[in-house]
């Protein structure tokens, strides 16, 4: 099979190469502009497939279809909001060529505009696919899972990029060009106009049992998801899709040019992208990891149930999510299974059990959360509440010790090591944990109080309490655990079979404190031999080590 791939040597043409590198039987025609970048790209190319260069001209694409005769073109080129008077000119010599067709657009306008080419797909008997990428695709398979024994009202949708995994200079172009823009979107019930990277919302991305993303603020970009989805679910009355880049000083400044140019009727921003992208690529910090969620909400059985779905890519692997929709249609093609003929968006292109298969291969991790009573039981502890699906998979005396509904009690030994220095003493003898011991007899009481838990630590007789709770508003998906004035908010992880309570922020009497002040250290819980396994270090900057303990426990009442 032989596809021609436009922008092959791409951002995201680039990434689809390498999703298909396993695939001996194809022979992938790498069409650029750039010569130099596309032999480069070649020579760097390990995988199975056969590469073949390809100096292309957009303005002569019939004559390419000619000289390689492909069984596909593949659009990874764009940017789709800017291709000019005549945006659809590949589409077209593709059809008159009888030549399939599929592209990575996701300009709303450009992917809602195909289906003007239906008749003439199914009269040539090729199929025409648009937005076979994030938006549409996956976020439609997203909201056919999720959302599989309910009808949705509402769908909210965001993607986080990486802060590193810098977008090329046409994707920068194509944000650019339309930032400020009024872009249409489903709102109560019809198309309304709302100003691209204006509209904001903020969200935590947070994969049941995985360390999530920060809160961070998401602004309404333009995608094919606004006006596609509500003629996929006849009772949708509100879709709302946005970007969260970082850094976020950038998100703010891309904003504020958006608000401005929208205020003040302002040209177009895509001539600023050869800046932006130059400071993108060379001033960028923060983790990197990128993310993306999609929340449905609906009424199942009468009763209103809230569904999201969360995805966090680590890495460099974030920008291959994209490309993934173009290469689960290619393998599918290799293996016989060919898409109708006719032009349409890739809405229900494929599944999201495509989507899990492929990200077996990267550094993905995604979940499902609920909240509201739709069906199911509402969560009854707080680990329930914050870990969702995750809950699990936590081993059995780790699952049953947080199974707080009422009281129980443990006992178990614990070795301890004490404050490092005098300063760290009285740190520690403030909030009352334990000094230096070997063999401590320990008892751990935890006691439910409405949508709380009291933890009660007595190391023979040295006593500290602490209460948990699932955090809620701007804490929402995190632990939050009280020592007195003092409260820590804490991610999740559960790394195999342990689970790890991260500290990411904390506050006295309700304000907060310097995150470079928090303390931290290893706190971790297993299992082992049936029994309950704990490790807790808590260290201080400049402080040192305020205390460190592990043990084993087992459940000895109710």
């Amino acid at each position: 099979m032989k596809v021609l791939i436009l922008g092959g040597y791409g951002f995201f043409g680039g990434r689809l190469v390498s999703l298909l590198s396993d695939e001996s039987a194809l022979t992938l025609i790498i069409a650029g502009r750039c010569a130099d970048k596309t032999k480069n790209f070649i020579e760097a190319y390990s995988g199975a497939s056969t590469l073949i260069p390809a100096a292309f001209d957009r303005a002569d694409v019939v004559g390419y279809l000619i000289t390689h005769q492909p069984d596909l073109v593949v659009d990874a080129s764009g940017p789709f909001q800017i291709y000019g008077d005549d945006p659809y000119f590949v589409i077209n010599a593709c059809i008159a060529a009888g030549v399939p067709y599929i592209d990575l657009a996701d300009g709303s306008e450009f992917v809602t505009g195909i289906t003007r080419f239906d008749n003439a797909a199914t009269d040539a008997g090729v199929f025409v696919l648009s937005g076979v990428s994030t938006c549409p695709a996956l976020t439609s398979a997203v909201v056919t899972e999720v959302a599989r024994d309910f009808e949705p009202e509402t769908i909210r949708a965001g993607i986080s990029p990486a802060p590193h995994a810098v977008p090329g200079l046409s994707v920068m172009r194509s944000i650019l060009s339309y930032a400020g823009d009024e872009v249409l979107r489903w709102q109560d019930g019809r198309l309304a106009k709302t100003r691209a990277f204006v509209d904001s919302y903020y969200y935590r991305i947070a994969p049941p049992g995985y360390r999530p993303l920060k809160r961070l603020r998401y602004s309404l970009v333009d995608v094919p998801d606004l006006r596609l989805l509500q003629h996929r679910f006849t009772g949708l009355a509100d879709v709302w899709f946005g970007a969260g880049p970082t850094p976020a000083i950038y998100h703010r400044i891309l904003s504020t040019l958006a608000w401005c140019r929208g205020r003040l009727r302002l040209p177009a921003l895509h001539p600023l992208a050869p800046a932006v992208h130059w400071l993108l690529t060379r001033f960028s910090w923060g983790p990197n990891r990128g993310g993306m969620f999609v929340e449905v909400r609906g009424r199942l059985d009468g009763v209103a149930v809230t569904r999201s779905w969360h995805l966090i890519a680590e890495g460099d692997d974030g920008p291959f999510i994209p490309a993934i929709p173009a290469s689960v249609v290619i393998k599918k093609l290799l293996n016989g299974t060919t898409p109708d003929s006719g032009a349409r968006a890739a809405v229900d292109l494929i599944s999201l059990s495509d989507y899990q298969r492929a990200f077996q291969k990267l550094q993905v991790h995604s979940g499902f959360r609920q909240t509201g009573s739709g069906g199911q039981a509402r969560a009854d502890t707080v680990y329930d509440t914050v870990l969702a699906a995750a809950m699990t998979r936590l081993p059995a005396p780790v699952r049953d010790l947080h199974n707080v509904t009422a009281m129980h009690r443990w006992q178990g030994t614990a070795q301890v090591r004490g404050s490092s220095n005098l300063l760290a003493r009285l740190v520690a003898a403030v909030i009352g944990f334990p000094g230096s011991g070997r063999d401590v007899p320990l008892t751990v009481t935890l006691t439910r109080q409405g949508d709380r838990e009291v933890w009660e630590r007595d190391f023979n007789g040295q006593k500290f309490h602490s209460v948990q709770w699932a955090g809620t508003g701007v804490h929402h998906h995190l632990l939050m655990e009280r020592f007195g004035f003092v409260t820590v908010q804490l991610t999740l992880d559960l790394r195999d079979d342990e689970l790890h309570l991260v500290p990411v922020g904390w506050t006295f009497a309700g304000l907060p404190l310097p995150v470079m002040l928090l303390p931290t250290g290893a706190a971790f819980e297993t299992a082992r031999d049936g029994r309950f396994v704990f490790d807790v270090t808590v260290n201080a900057p400049i402080i040192g080590r305020i205390v460190a303990y592990r043990g084993v426990l087992k459940r000895v009442s109710d």
